[in-house]
């Protein structure tokens, strides 16, 4: 399984603990129902792009706080992000976080305040989906609500609803629509559809659950939160058949396998729109898995990471051993326009989540 302390590294997003978030969930209230009245959902606003996330020392910090379970000092510091960065990237993570500790902390009119504030300040953003997102996780306790809710917000935004994409994961309409996603969009709506297979998970729904964390693997590669979807995918198989967690095993020490299907190495291809295909593994259940945030595949030094189709095919046993690899990860590219005649280098680089990396290089003439 995956290693804790390098899960919350990977996702990027610290979370309160259950024991602070229950009241939080439970409490459904007239000022709740008020605040859902005044930020009604009427379609999207048009995108908007923001910037990457900064490498900040001071959000690192407050995090740090935040881990230790020192909400009022975290909370302060977040509040001081928000307050010297106005609009940008970092304040709305920042602004999220203050949320998340004001419910944590029962403070409940003061976390809905500061999700209206981010759907006023930050319109057609990944922040604003996340806040809509969030005040329908804790105030809808019934499934079919939410999953109804749930939809209306992923359509709002272009995207499948999440029953759509329950019933047809593997569908070119699903997977067309996703791809057409603005990428604002793209990186809100992956949390949509990752939050709606926690809340399956979570009702011991596991094969529903996987569906959409597969979708969501796929998909989403290098969404933040995308060490979750892997997870949630390993917990509920293991769950499924009755075994909390994986059982002491030797130590991974095995970087993912990298197999180029096409064109093989030194291949002449008389097609100047050639496939390019790839296939992953690295192991079984209880392995690293491979990262696909961080995963890197070339073509000439241009990133397909962006373009690439990824199909992932899993074992849904919970058994271990070389004989039962867990994860085959298939990895495709077509160029748009032809290439022109001469030679082409793949180069493709895969981490897995206990650090080891692979590499693999091979070349095509295109004739």
């Amino acid at each position: 399984m995956l290693d804790s302390k390098l899960l919350r590294e990977k996702a990027g997003t610290t979370r309160l603990r259950p024991v602070l978030l229950v009241a939080v969930i439970l409490c459904v209230t007239v000022s709740i129902v008020v605040f859902l009245r005044a930020t009604p959902l009427k379609g999207s606003s048009p995108p908007r792009t923001y910037e990457p996330f900064p490498d900040s020392q001071e959000f690192n910090d407050a995090r740090q706080l935040l881990g230790d379970s020192l909400y009022e000092d975290a909370l302060k510091k977040f509040q001081g992000i928000v307050q010297r960065n106005p609009g940008t990237t970092l304040a709305a993570e920042s602004q999220i976080q203050v949320a998340q500790i004001h419910g944590g902390l029962g403070n409940h009119s003061l976390m809905f305040q500061e999700y209206q504030d981010i759907i006023t300040r930050y319109p057609g953003s990944r922040f604003e989906i996340g806040a809509r997102s969030s005040i329908i996780d804790i105030t809808t306790r019934d499934f079919p609500d939410y999953l109804q809710k749930s939809d209306e917000l992923a359509t709002s935004f272009g995207g499948p609803s999440v029953t759509e994409a329950l019933k047809a994961r593997e569908s070119e309409t699903v997977r067309a629509k996703i791809r057409m996603l603005h990428p604002e969009f793209r990186a809100g709506l992956a949390g949509v559809y990752g939050g709606v297979a926690s809340r399956l998970y979570g009702l011991q729904r596991y094969d529903e659950s996987i569906q959409l964390s597969l979708l969501c693997r796929e998909n989403f590669p290098k969404s933040t939160i995308a060490t979750s979807f892997l997870e949630r995918i390993q917990s509920a198989i293991l769950n499924r058949a009755g075994k909390r967690n994986a059982p002491d095993y030797p130590e991974d020490t095995t970087p993912p396998k990298i197999r180029p299907i096409a064109p093989r190495d030194n291949q002449i291809v008389g097609d100047a729109t050639p496939k390019i295909e790839i296939l992953l593994d690295d192991g079984d259940i209880a392995q690293g898995q491979v990262i696909l945030q961080t995963l890197e595949f070339r073509l000439n030094d241009r990133d397909l990471t962006n373009d690439m189709d990824v199909r992932i095919e899993i074992n849904p046993s919970a058994q271990f051993g070389p004989q039962h690899v867990f994860e085959r990860i298939h990895i495709t590219y077509r160029p748009e326009s032809p290439l022109p005649p001469g030679q082409y280098a793949v180069f493709v680089k895969a981490e897995d989540y206990g650090a080891r990396t692979s590499i693999k290089s091979w070349s095509f003439t295109v004739r």
